[in-house]
Formats: C-alpha cells, sequence, structure tokens
C-alpha cells in the first residue's frame, strides 16, 4: 500500500493517520477517531517539524489483535519548513540517515529509542515522515542550562554501551547502508556549508568569538574537509553524530536511565565524536574542565567491557581531542547558517559556539588543523 507523505501537519489526518498504521502493520482496520496535532517544543526541530499526536482510538479498536495496547500519543517528525534550514539538510542528506537508522538499525541498538510506528520516504523530494514512540515521561535534557555531572556521566556511559556494539564492525556487507562520515563527497559539502556560515556566526555573536578563536576558524575553514576525513577513518563505530542534551531523556518510566532520539546525523565514525559533542555542546565550560578526563576514563573502560580490544586510553583521550574541533562545525552551521528566529534557538547556538570554541582552546584541538 502506497502511503502519501503528508506535507505538513494539515496532512495529518485520521483517515491519513488509520492509512499508515495499517501499511506498517500496527493496525488491521482502521481504528482512529480523532487526532490532534501540537507542536513538540519550543526551539527544537531545526531540520525537522516535530509534533505530539493526541490520539482517540474508536471504542473496539482493542479488539484488533494487531494493535496491542494503543499509545495516547504518537510523536510525528516531518522535514522543516524552514527554507534555509531545509537546503542544509538535503546537502547532509539526513533525512534518509533517519528513516535508515529507524527501520534497519534501532531495534538491535543496545540503547533506548523510540518504538516505530510508520516511516517512509521520497527519494527525489526527501520528504519523510516517521511515527514514534513518545518518551516524553522522561526528563528532557536541556542544553541551554548545561548537563550535570550525573548526567554526564549517564549520558557517555550509555552511548559507550552503542559504540562498543559497533566498534570495528561497520564496514561490513551487512553494515554497508550506514552513513560513511568519511565520504568524499559529504566532507567537501561539510567545508562548503562551514565556509559560508562561519563569516555570518561570528557577525551574529561577536563576543562569543576570541581573538584565538577567529584564528582557529580561519586556520580551519580550508581544512575542514581533510580533518572530518581523518577522524571518520581510523577506529570505526555506529555514532549518533548529534549527541547533545536536547536529544536525551533521562529515567524513563520503566527503568531506562537514557532514552536517545533524533537519529538524522548517524553513521560510521569515531566513537569519540559522540563524546566530544556531548561534553563540549552539552555541558558548561566550567564543569567540563572539571569532569573531562574522569568521563573519558569511564567511557574508555565501558568499550573494554564492551569487549574493545587495542585501544588505550591514551588513543582514547587523543581521539576525543581530534573530534573536539570537528564540534565547532555543527555550531557554526546553528550559529551562523540555520534560521533561529526564537529565543530558544538564538540560546542553542550560543552555547554551542561559546562550549566548543572554549573546548578547542582548553585541549588544543587545533593541533589537529592541517
Amino acid at each position: 500500500m502506497d502511503v502519501e507523505i503528508p506535507t505538513g501537519r494539515s496532512g495529518i489526518t485520521p483517515a491519513w493517520l488509520n492509512e499508515a498504521l495499517r501499511a506498517s502493520g500496527v493496525l488491521k482496520e482502521d481504528a482512529v477517531k480523532s487526532v490532534q496535532v501540537t507542536d513538540l517544543g519550543t526551539g527544537h526541530g531545526m531540520t525537522g517539524e516535530v509534533m505530539r499526536l493526541d490520539v482517540t482510538w474508536l471504542d473496539d479498536a482493542g479488539d484488533d489483535e494487531a494493535a496491542g495496547d494503543l499509545p495516547a500519543h504518537i510523536v510525528a517528525k516531518l522535514p522543516t519548513a524552514e527554507p534555509q534550514n531545509l537546503q542544509v539538510a538535503h546537502s547532509l542528506g539526513l533525512y534518509a540517515r533517519e528513516v535508515g537508522f529507524y527501520q534497519h538499525i534501532a531495534a538491535n541498538a543496545p540503547i533506548r529509542t523510540p518504538h516505530l510506528y510508520f516511516a517512509d520516504i521520497e527519494p527525489d523530494s526527501q520528504d519523510f515522515v516517521l511515527l514514534m514512540e513518545d518518551l516524553s515521561g522522561g526528563r528532557p535534557g536541556d542544553q541551554v542550562t548545561g548537563a550535570s555531572e550525573a548526567d554526564a556521566y549517564t549520558a557517555i556511559t550509555n552511548i559507550a554501551k552503542l559504540h562498543a556494539t559497533w566498534w570495528d564492525a561497520v564496514d561490513t556487507p551487512t553494515t554497508a547502508g550506514l552513513f560513511d562520515f568519511a565520504n568524499p563527497d559529504f566532507v567537501q559539502a561539510v567545508q562548503q556549508l562551514f565556509q559560508t556560515y562561519v563569516g555570518a556566526a561570528q557577525e551574529r555573536f561577536p563576543e562569543l568569538v576570541t581573538a584565538r578563536g577567529r584564528e582557529i576558524l580561519a586556520a580551519y575553514a580550508p581544512n575542514v574537509a581533510a580533518h572530518v576525513r581523518e577522524m571518520a577513518s581510523g577506529r570505526r563505530t555506529l555514532v549518533h553524530g548529534d549527541f547533545r542534551a536536547d536529544n536525551l531523556l533521562f529515567g524513563l518510566p520503566g527503568g531506562d536511565a537514557l532514552g536517545v532520539v533524533d537519529w538524522q546525523v548517524c553513521g560510521r565514525s569515531s566513537g569519540l565524536y559522540d563524546v566530544a559533542c556531548f561534553m563540549a555542546g552539552s555541558v558548561s565550560s566550567a564543569l567540563r574542565r572539571e569532569i573531562e578526563r574522569d568521563v573519558l576514563v569511564r567511557y574508555h573502560q565501558t568499550l573494554l567491557d564492551g569487549g574493545v580490544t587495542d585501544f588505550s586510553f591514551g588513543d582514547c583521550w587523543d581521539a576525543y581531542r581530534q573530534a573536539t574541533l570537528a564540534i565547532v562545525i555543527g555550531a557554526v552551521y546553528a550559529a551562523g547558517g540555520f534560521g533561529v528566529g526564537n529565543e530558544r534557538g538564538k540560546a542553542l547556538a550560543a552555547a554551542g559556539l561559546s562550549r566548543s570554541l572554549a573546548a578547542i582552546e582548553d585541549l588544543d584541538a587545533d593541533a589537529f588543523i592541517g
């Protein structure tokens, strides 16, 4: 059954939801009576529109054996309506990556992710839709406020378990569909976007960029592609790619310590990219400096416990420093390229830019340029 992909929230009707859930096997017969669509979160969804569907089911819906326990809430995700952000998403292939993750990988991931109800993408236009479990029963992370020490350990320990599962195991025929961060076309697109937006990022937030920060950005701009390719060509695993507090939910009902959403940037790369993304983006610079090394010790030990071999802590620390340099890429996109018209979006962009540059300076990560 071909299900038309809705082009906006108005397309998510009871009739469409019935059709989608029948197509995916969640329902055998129509069971949706009504659906109310509400935007989910202010300032979220820079590259996607995220909505909560409050669903009212027909009185006899529970008789549908295929449905099981029908959820009162479903999370829907569609492409962003912001033209500039949409261009970035298309350039980096974000939508196909997330749909592919939920369709082919999520069920085997040793980390809590939303259960998938329906997913589809149109290859040419890249229009897509995801219908997923609502994990809002957990406590959402807050990148602007910054993660606590306890949350940092929880996040890094759990992502280490994911990394250990696919460590040195993402370059096989069975994982050939995973996006490759070392792809030549991709790294060139990343560099082009960085060079396009780096000036605007500094113009929008001049108070956040030190003199050394300006030197780092100028030196890095023509070398982004080479650096990302080198970082993504060593010890590789499955990475989330945007592992920051706003994509995490802590203390989920049922006992899971962490839930992870928004897999648009997942693929094959250095696992330390996820670690650096969280530590240099979602932890205040002061707290990062205090706990950074101990958190990395925990991460490294979790890898070893998960079966990773021939990877010393020194190797881990160097890979972390190398990856930290790359975190400023996303920060520049957010600060200089994305439409951040609301205050939450501006605060996210500012936090990412200031913290990533501070981490690069603290760790002398610019030594990996060139």
